[in-house]
């Protein structure tokens, strides 16, 4: 009888931390809102804008997205590079075409860069780890939408991982896999009366 009734409380115990490891896989990560571009302050020379701050400024048009989230998933803060075919330039070495990265969510900085808009872009030295050397925009730094062009450049469109959703489908089906083993496991080894 003894027996029994700590296989039951082991049971139990596995139940709940089964049951607490799968709602604490699903709970949402905190989220940070964005104050903007980079901060003006402490920045080298003490730009007073951020015109002044800016390693490059043009006007183009968004030809071309590419998502540098990882198959599985991965994170507002993972890169989005924008191709811009550009008509004009107002600061820096810009060619023809130049790609910046933003981050693929408003409240990570990141800019809602449409494709065939274009834009007046102001952008950043990038984070080497993230984006490859590619100069940064963020939403709140100038960075602004204008005019389009009489005969706009073509959209080349956008090229994501072959499979984006591959990692969102296994984040959702661990729990549903785990409280399903439980289930199993509790069922399988329940207590049988004796006979």
């Amino acid at each position: 009888m003894r027996r029994a009734a700590s296989s039951r409380a082991v049971k139990r115990a596995t139940v709940l931390v089964g049951i607490g490891l799968a709602v604490w896989l699903t709970l949402p990560a905190s989220a940070a809102a964005c104050s903007g571009g980079p901060l003006l302050t402490g920045m080298p020379g003490n730009p007073k804008t951020y015109e002044e701050a800016a390693e490059v400024i043009f006007t183009g048009t968004a030809v071309r997205a590419e998502s540098q989230m990882p198959f599985y998933g991965g994170s507002s803060l993972d890169p989005l590079l924008f191709t811009f075919v550009v008509d004009s330039v107002e600061k820096g070495r810009v060619g023809d075409r130049f790609t910046i990265a933003t981050t693929h969510d408003g409240a990570a900085c990141g800019y809602a860069f449409e494709l065939g808009q274009r834009y007046r872009v102001l952008a950043w030295g990038g984070d080497g780890v993230l984006a490859a050397g590619h100069l940064w925009v963020y939403s709140a730094n100038g960075t602004q939408r204008v005019d389009p062009l009489a005969a706009p450049p073509p959209i080349e469109g956008t090229i994501a991982p072959l499979t984006p959703m591959l990692g969102s489908i296994l984040v959702l089906a661990l729990p549903v896999l785990l409280v399903g083993s439980f289930a199993y496991f509790f069922w399988r080894y329940r207590p049988r009366p004796y006979a």
